[in-house]
């Protein structure tokens, strides 16, 4: 048995009275406790990383489900090597917001590299172009004609940060007023729709900006996650495209407002020979030229408009490859239709 190997953490000395001491103190006890209940080597190694403050290899360990010849024991060592991956508390010396940056250059490497394999699709074998004919023939029957008056009757800011926005200045009420920014292409048919008597009015006035703003909010103990706060008129516009999609989707019986389909098809997995899988960076690997291939025409040049071609960080602009990122107000409903 390897319960006798966990040691006990010690109890905090008497006269310990400050909360936060306490507080630590618990939490020391509940770790303890659920990994000498796990009692496997993978969870005696996190505990001993844990206690003796090796938090820099404790963020390290890594699971391969290869290297267990027996579901339980696969199970074990995962529960723990996850158990504490999101824990602030931990001491570690990982820069996470330069491996999100990393990260973040990784997925727009794959897509600059589906996005030239596409624009050589004569290259590529006739399979290739079937799928694709078929998805883009999906994609056409399910989005149909664009409805302006749809759109402008969808548009709403959430409660998000956006390119000029942030901290205390996020209610809705606040982006209907704040003089913000807008993609020159947005802005140009904004103002069409307004001459024309479609677009809303309201009192902000909006600058031409290039695109958003890069930021990196928390993930886990390894690293942050990359998310873009869109200028303000854009991501109005994209959140109204957002839920014409997500319309749309549920003709074709995919409801992204119920999750209990996805919970039962879990369950059934979990129950015979199937596997649910999460793909890593699925938000930020949705390749210009994918889009484009499989959209119909006017969905595409739409989307194009409203989109920023381009990100800020530090100063430094950068353009990307991929066609939109997490806090764009349609890439959810986007990459759930593609």
């Amino acid at each position: 048995m390897l319960s006798n190997r966990f040691s006990r953490p010690n109890k905090g000395r008497p006269g310990r009275s400050a909360l936060t001491s306490q507080s630590s103190e618990d939490t020391r006890q509940t770790i303890y406790l659920i990994l000498s209940g796990i009692n496997s080597p993978r969870s005696l190694a996190v505990w001993l990383l844990y206690s003796h403050s090796e938090h820099d290899q404790l963020v390290d360990l890594s699971f391969n489900p290869l290297d267990y010849n027996e579901l339980i024991d696969a199970r074990d060592a995962l529960i723990s090597t996850e158990l504490l991956s999101k824990m602030k508390a931990l001491s570690t010396t990982v820069n996470q917001r330069a491996v999100a940056y990393e990260k973040f250059l990784e997925s727009e490497e794959l897509c600059r590299a589906t996005n030239s394999r596409l624009l050589r699709r004569h290259e590529t074998f006739n399979t290739v172009h079937a799928v694709v004919h078929t998805a883009s023939r999906y994609a056409a029957e399910t989005l149909g004609m664009i409805d302006f008056d749809e759109l402008l009757r969808s548009g709403a800011w959430g409660p998000g940060t956006t390119a000029s926005l942030k901290g205390s200045r996020l209610a809705a009420s606040t982006k209907y007023v704040h003089d913000g920014t807008s993609t020159r292409s947005l802005l140009t048919l904004h103002e069409s729709l307004r001459n024309l008597g479609f677009a809303p009015h309201w009192t902000a006035k909006y600058s031409i900006s290039n695109g958003s703003r890069l930021l990196f909010v928390p993930k886990n103990a390894k690293t942050h996650r990359t998310i873009a706060a869109e200028p303000d008129l854009n991501l109005w516009y994209q959140k109204a495209v957002g839920l014409m999609i997500r319309k749309r989707l549920k003709r074709r019986r995919v409801d992204l407002d119920d999750q209990s389909r996805n919970q039962d098809q879990a369950r059934r997995a979990f129950l015979s020979p199937l596997t649910t899988i999460d793909l890593r960076a699925a938000s930020d690997t949705i390749a210009t030229e994918c889009v484009r291939e499989i959209l119909p025409r006017d969905w595409f040049n739409l989307l194009c408009i409203l989109r920023s071609p381009s990100v800020v960080l530090d100063g430094k602009r950068i353009i990307l490859e991929k066609f939109s990122s997490m806090g764009n107000g349609f890439t959810f409903e986007l990459e759930s239709l593609i």
